[in-house]
């Protein structure tokens, strides 16, 4: 067996565990839905608040089972708070190559006893409602069904003005689920629903479009404003990516950015590095915020972020080159880190060789973070943002939250002395420890 089918044959293990211990309770959920023929948002926020379930040997309310608060490491004070709904890795990613059994929500934190079970808990919630409704009323009512208790979890649970996240682990995997999600956000104006996705319509074409007849069946009209997906580009599927951006624009689907997650086995996959930053660029061009975020890869090992860092330089310097020979506009954006570790060493070593390349640099202020953006060409640029992962601030940086970026930005002093400053807070912070 392959080490993808293992991964696929563990993961399917956990879920049925959790879904033998929660389906009386799931029973009594979908009984109660079709038996009222559907469910308001309001009647599904009730049901699930007041239903409650032993998942990993703990009483939860079924509503936070399905919809919990994003951890710290995702959001910072002053933004609009963040609550994420996960599914298992690798058994709902059908768009997964390599990450598949390398996945990061298959280590560390995502298999805690505790996480596992809940993540596992939900995925069965999904699977079990999908199934049992689509064979006794259909597709369609499974879909609005489902919807309506997505809807209603998040309502339960989260404050109007939140920033849903989708997908922390997980991926869009069945046409009646992807259909509940979108009905779900047309349903709760008030939310900003973001996710990252391998499931592509150009690859996965029947996936969407079946996904979209069964939503304009139940809701009608366009897609929700409210909802977008991020094109997720790893080493092994970036010639896949700018066709998966343009497919989806043409079906309807926002797109802030393109999110390229620099593998530590980047060299095994990728044989031509500037043929992998020609892709990025021509999908980034293609997204409604003109955005290609590069993430070091993390929450593995330090031996493999370290890599992963010094493969992000070399990535960075050949979206540089490529943007400059095909004479498009970019603007680089490197935070400054405090401390000494193999991130900051590769963000200062980014911040060098793009500014070889600049003829202008400013910094800014984002959260907590002091950002350096290096100009390179002119004309309507691509923005190239720098993640070294660790404590993100996603919901004050927002370029993958929302079709138009709306970073809380602050002119800062000129770029020495915004160096001198984080210099000097880590001066203090050291002095402290002391």
């Amino acid at each position: 067996m392959s080490e993808r089918g293992r991964v696929l044959v563990k993961v399917r293990g956990v879920v049925d565990r959790e879904l033998a211990e929660v389906k009386p309770v799931l029973d009594r959920v979908v009984d109660e839905a079709l038996r009222r023929g559907g469910l308001s948002v309001d009647e599904a926020a009730e049901l699930l608040r007041g239903t409650e379930v032993v998942v990993g040997g703990r009483r939860h309310r079924l509503s936070y089972v399905l919809v919990r608060g994003a951890s710290e490491s995702l959001q910072a004070r002053g933004g609009a708070p963040m609550y994420k709904f996960n599914m298992m890795p690798a058994l709902s990613c059908p768009g997964a190559g390599a990450c598949g059994g390398e996945c990061y929500a298959l280590q560390g934190y995502f298999v805690r006893s505790g996480v596992q079970s809940l993540n596992a808990a939900a995925h069965a919630f999904v699977d079990y409602v999908i199934g049992r409704v689509s064979r006794e009323a259909g597709v369609e009512k499974a879909a609005a069904v489902l919807g309506a208790l997505l809807a209603g979890a998040v309502k339960a649970e989260a404050p109007p003005g939140s920033i849903i996240r989708l997908h922390e682990a997980g991926d869009f995997h069945h046409p009646v689920y992807i259909a509940a999600w979108l009905g779900a956000a047309k349903m709760l104006p008030d939310y900003t629903f973001y996710t990252y996705t391998k499931s592509f319509p150009n690859v996965l074409r029947g996936l969407w479009e079946r996904a979209l007849d069964a939503y304009r069946a139940v809701w009608g009209g366009g897609l929700p404003a409210n909802f977008s997906v991020n094109v997720s580009a790893t080493a092994d599927n970036h010639h896949l990516v700018p066709d998966a951006t343009k497919a989806f624009k043409e079906m309807g689907v926002a797109v802030p950015a393109v999110f390229f997650y620099v593998s530590a086995d980047l060299d095994k996959y990728v044989g031509d590095v500037d043929e992998l930053a020609k892709n990025l660029l021509r999908a980034a061009r293609d997204t409604a915020g003109r955005i290609l975020v590069v993430e070091f890869e993390h929450g593995v090992s330090r031996q493999r972020t370290a890599k992963s860092a010094e493969k992000a330089v070399e990535v960075v310097e050949r979206i540089v080159d490529a943007a400059s020979r095909s004479g498009i506009g970019i603007t680089v954006a490197v935070p400054l880190a405090e401390d000494g570790d193999v991130r900051a060493v590769a963000l200062k070593r980014i911040a060098e060789a793009v500014g070889r390349r600049s003829g202008s640099a400013r910094t800014v202020r984002e959260g907590d973070r002091t950002v350096v953006k290096f100009a390179v060409g002119g004309g309507e640029a691509v923005e190239v943002f720098i993640e070294p992962a660790g404590r993100k601030q996603c919901n004050i940086c927002t370029r993958c939250v929302a079709p138009r970026p709306a970073a809380r930005l602050r002119e800062e002093a000129p770029l020495a002395e915004a160096v001198t400053e984080v210099a000097e807070r880590k001066r203090r912070r050291a002095a402290l420890r002391a």
